[in-house]
C-alpha cells in the first residue's frame, strides 16, 4: 500500500477531524436508513475507511517544521 505524507498545522488537523466526524455521523444515519443490502455494505466499508483515517490522524502528532 502506498504512503502519503500530509503537511498541516494543528488547527487544520482539528478542522479535518471535525469534518470527518460529521461525515461519519451522517454516514451512520444513512446506513441505518438503507434497506438495499449491497449499498449498505458499500456504506459500511466507507465508514470503516473514514474511521481508520480519523484514528490515524489522532495517533500522529503534528511535527513542527
Amino acid at each position: 500500500m502506498g504512503h502519503i505524507e500530509l503537511i498541516m498545522n494543528e488547527e487544520e488537523k482539528d478542522i479535518i477531524l471535525q469534518a470527518l466526524q460529521e461525515c461519519l455521523s451522517e454516514l451512520n444515519m444513512e446506513i441505518a436508513d438503507t434497506e438495499q443490502m449491497n449499498y449498505r455494505e458499500e456504506l459500511k466499508y466507507k465508514r470503516t475507511v473514514i474511521k481508520n483515517f480519523i484514528n490515524q490522524l489522532k495517533e500522529h502528532p503534528i511535527v513542527a517544521g
